[in-house]
This record gives C-alpha cells, structure tokens and sequence, in this order.
C-alpha cells in the first residue's frame, strides 16, 4: 500500500512512519529531515528542489491513501502554505485526475473564534469533496525534536538576552502540546479500521497540562533551571473541547499516559544550548555570594593601593563592574555596583556621611554606572550579533544539507532513470496505459483510440492514418484526430515521402519542405506496408529523439494489435465454415 504524506511534515519521525504504516510504501512530499537512503519503503521529494509538482506526483505514483498535515498542528503558526497545498490538492481530486482511497486531514486545536480564520477556510475547502470519503481529525500542538518552531526559537532566544523566560500566555492557559510519535497507533487505527463515511474526529487530553505546567517542565533542564519565569497573560486561545470517546470505543485506542514529553533543550543544536545566559553557579546564593567576594577583592585590592601610595591610576572597582556587566549581564553589574558601594561606606569607618556629601563620590558613581551601563549594552550588543550568526549558520547549514539531499536524489535519479517513468507522459507508464487502452478497444475504434493516446503524447496539429488501396501511391482516410484532413493521399506528389515509405522507414521532414508532413511512417501487420501514420503540425526541431523512437514504437504496438484483430477474424471464418 502506498501512502502519501503533504502538508506541514516537518513533525514526520521514522518511528511515527514505523507505527503508522507498518506495511507498504510512504512518500513524503514536503520538508523533512528523514533521509530516504536509509529505508527503501521511503522516498522524501522537497517541492522547492522537486522537478515535478504535485499534481505530477499524484499522476505517477497509484497512493492508496493520503494523510494531510495542517499549518494549525504549529502552535501560533501564520503560515498559509498548507492551505494552498490543500487547494491544489482537492482540486485534483474534484477533477478526476486521480483517485485515492482514503484521504485522513490532521489539523490542530478547534479555536473559539467569531472571525473565521485559515483553519476554517481549509474546513471549507474540504466540503467541496462531495464524492470523496474523507476524515478530520483535530489534535493537540505537535512538537518536534529536531525543527526549531518559531513558538519554542523565540520563547528561547528572548530568555537568552533578558535572563528569564517570558510567556504572552497566562500561567492557567491549557498547553496542547504532545510529539507525534504517542499518535502514530491511532493514525494506523483510523486509516486500518477505515469506512467510507465523513465525518470529524478530535482528541482533547483529559488532563492538559498549562502553560505554568509548561514552564516547570522547561526548569528541569539545567541551562533553563535558574531562569525566572513571567506571565503576561495578555494572549489568550480559546478553545473548544472536542473529545471523541469513539476514538478509544470504536478504534481501541488508549489516550498517552505522558502528555509532556518535550526534550525541548536536548532537541537543540549545541550552538543553541551555548546562546543561553552563561550560568556560573548553581544556587542565586552562592551567585551572590561569588559577587561579594569579588566586590571585597576589588575593594580590598584599591585600598592596598591606596596605603602604598603607588602612582596609579587604575581603580579596581571600576575594571571589576566592568567585567561583571560584560559577562554576566547590566542586571548582575548593577548588582555588583550596588555591593561596591555598600562596602566603600562601610570601609569609610564613620565618615560615610562625609563621604557621601563628596562631589568626588558621585562623581566617581556616575562614572561606575556610565562604565556599567556600556559594559552590559555591549553584552547584549554582543549576544545579539552572536544569535544572528548562529541563525545564518543554521541557515547555512539547512542549505548545504537540502544540497546534499538533491544531489544524492540527481545521482539516484540517473542510476534508475526514476524521472523518465515518472509520469504516463513519458518512459514505461505511458506505454503501459497505452497498451491497456488498444487492448481494450472495439476493433473499429482501435485506430481512433490509438489516435486519441498519441495525441497526448505528441499533441500535432493534425493527425491521420491510411490505408493503401494498390500499390503504394494512393490511399484513404481511416482515422484522423483533427478535422481537415484530406480523404486520399497521393505520394505521387510527394515523391520523397513515397521513397522513405517503399524503404520501409520513417519519413521526417528535416528540411522542413513545404507541403510535406512532419513525419509519416508505414505500419505493417504481417509484414505488409498497409496504412500510413501521418503526422502535420509538429516542427521537427521541438520532435526529438526520444519522440521518434516513441512514435516507431508506437506503430509496433498498433501492429501487434491488428495482427491480432486479422487473426481473430480468420479464426472466425474458419469456425463458421467448420
């Protein structure tokens, strides 16, 4: 059984695939990091770096069953892309073109809203499938382990340059997020215990998590464990709760004990883990107590100075804050100025009051949060530009993978020659439905239909073929694709024509000689130069090659036919005599 995969695959994992379909073959249509190289039963095409379209693919490949993957399984996704997927691919499905069996649609979360919105319109698009059984199940927020989705990059890359993880949702707000992998068993069920009814089907946890539940299991990682985490609560989603007690009546399936299974941090590159704030120590306490430590060593260190009257001019405290704000961040450098001032009026010995009615003291503190305040601008300047080269660099490396990935397909491709039997239109499936089509044909239609497969093959102006009636001079219409061809040929006009035919090869006007056809070449059952393919319209500068050799082949086929339709009649006059 094959079984096609379009839409938003990105979440697609070898084990969803394993479980979902554990017999026949899969194509997927759509961006994946899969490689097919390792399972024979895969085939992965990118439609950016495919040669043929989907309709193409539709054509070429005999799929049982279709499973769709909606934009509206990402969380917060604006992407319109599968809904133009979507369109092209019903609209295939309405014309004619071809014909599946079973046709699942996953999408997300039904969403509480008065406006309608893309998810809605793809509901829409789907009532247009009047005669196609088709089936819409509604599922929580996927997640994948190696795609970074924009929800969980940015939520990521905020809490790198501000030092604490920040949500829009409120802490209460149900957080539908589960991988793809704890679906696969119903996905097989649906398509195994499959009937040809519509209808719509939903899947709402029975105990969602939140978003607050959410944060704490992000906590667990150890590059996110001292993070201080925020609700704003200013985005609410409303949604409604659809639950389909049939999926575990009807299809046996029993709801994933573990909806929080998100290896969030471990699914990312290091280069990502390392853009995350540098985290020194593991307790705030012993944070603060390494600041204290180091604000007494700078003081410590200014006042030896200070007492030895050595001709400095360096100020400990100051290069201090500055090193604090440049590595740890303007929050932990103002922290550290304000435990260097607090020990400057301590060590004052009682002229702190005079101290600080010093015009040198502000002075001196303007200067240590002016020193401060660039040291950790220039942090942040400098966590800014290291997360956009890492950006490019993933960039980068997406593209030089996606190169690699089609140039193993170009040399799969030339070793199988998969593009030439692609489509019916050219290589092996052409003739294969040509020859089921003239095995199937009455005898007096036999030529018309061989016409009518030709046509879409070489697509000429006009198209005929004749019988000889004495010798080969003269003969008549039989069949003919276009209007206004001509009911008798005489190749005593055309002397070049009737040399090629009495060679018993092909004619094809190479010098394109007025008046003469494009191609013309003889059939003969039993041997015998009987009828005359007739070929007008077609320039031979856009016939090549392979086209000739299709159309002499084309001819033999037709031969073997009407060698076949003379046989038969002979049998059928010597039973009757008989």
């Amino acid at each position: 059984m094959r079984t096609l995969l379009i839409g938003n695959t990105s979440y697609v994992t070898e084990t969803f695939i394993q479980e979902s379909f554990p017999q026949g073959e899969v194509f997927i249509f759509g961006d994946s990091d899969l490689d097919a190289g390792q399972n024979q039963n895969l085939t992965v095409v990118t439609p950016e770096q495919s040669l043929f379209n989907l309709t193409e693919i539709l054509e070429a490949y005999d799929f049982e069953q279709v499973v769709f993957f909606s934009d509206h399984l990402s969380y917060k996704n604006p992407s319109a892309k599968s809904l133009v997927v979507l369109q092209e691919f019903l609209s295939i499905l309405v014309a004619g073109k071809v014909s599946i069996s079973k046709f699942l649609y996953l999408t997300g979360p039904q969403l509480q809203s008065n406006f309608p919105g893309l998810q809605e319109l793809e509901a829409d698009l789907l009532e247009t499938l009047t005669e196609q059984p088709y089936k819409i199940l509604h599922l929580p927020y996927l997640f994948s382990n190696w795609e970074q989705e924009a929800y969980f990059a940015k939520l990521l890359s905020q809490a790198q340059l501000r030092g604490r993880m920040e949500f829009a949702e409120s802490e209460e707000q149900p957080a539908l997020f589960i991988k793809l992998e704890a679906l696969s068993s119903l996905v097989y069920r649906i398509l195994d215990s499959w009937d040809n009814q519509v209808e719509t089907l939903a899947w709402w946890p029975s105990a969602p998590a939140t978003f607050g539940d959410l944060a704490a299991f992000l906590q667990k990682e150890e590059v996110l464990a001292d993070l201080e985490v925020h609700f704003r609560g200013q985005e609410q989603e409303l949604y409604q709760d659809l639950r389909g007690p049939r999926l575990m009546e009807r299809y046996q399936w029993s709801e994933p004990a573990a909806i929080l299974d998100l290896p969030v941090v471990a699914g990312l590159q290091t280069a990502d883990q390392m853009a995350l704030p540098l985290k020194a120590t593991s307790s705030p306490w012993m944070d603060g107590l390494v600041l204290l430590v180091g604000a007494l060593v700078a003081q410590g260190l200014q006042l030896l100075v200070a007492q030895q009257s050595f001709a400095l001019s360096l100020s400990f405290p100051l290069l201090y804050l500055v090193l604090v704000a440049q590595a740890r961040g303007i929050k932990k450098g103002f922290l550290a100025l304000g435990l260097v001032v607090f020990l400057q009026l301590l060590l004052a010995q009682g002229q702190a009051m005079s101290l600080l009615n010093s015009a040198a003291f502000w002075i001196q503190l303007l200067a240590y949060v002016l020193a401060t305040a660039l040291a950790g601008y220039l942090q942040m300047q400098s966590l800014d530009r290291q997360a956009a080269l890492q950006a490019e660099q993933a960039a980068l490396l997406r593209e030089h993978q996606a190169l690699q990935e089609n140039y193993r397909h170009v040399l799969e491709d030339r070793q199988s020659l998969r593009y030439q039997i692609l489509s019916e239109r050219g290589g092996f499936g052409y003739f294969a439905t040509l020859f089921n089509r003239l095995a199937q044909a009455p005898g007096k239609t036999l030529f018309a239909e061989a016409l009518s497969q030709l046509d879409t093959k070489i697509q000429a102006q006009k198209m005929g073929i004749y019988r000889f009636d004495q010798g080969l001079v003269t003969a008549r219409l039989v069949a003919a694709i276009q209007e206004g061809m001509p009911e008798k040929m005489d190749l005593s006009v055309l002397p070049r024509v009737a040399t090629r035919i009495q060679e018993g090869s092909a004619w094809v006007n190479v010098d394109l000689l007025a008046g003469y056809p494009a191609y013309a070449i003889s059939i003969k059952p039993f041997g015998q130069v009987t009828y005359l393919l007739w070929i007008e319209g077609v320039d031979f500068q856009h016939m090549n090659l392979q086209e000739s050799q299709q159309i002499e082949f084309f001819v033999q086929l037709l031969t073997f036919f009407l060698e076949r339709e003379e046989t038969g009649r002979r049998l059928g006059r010597v039973e009757g005599k008989e």
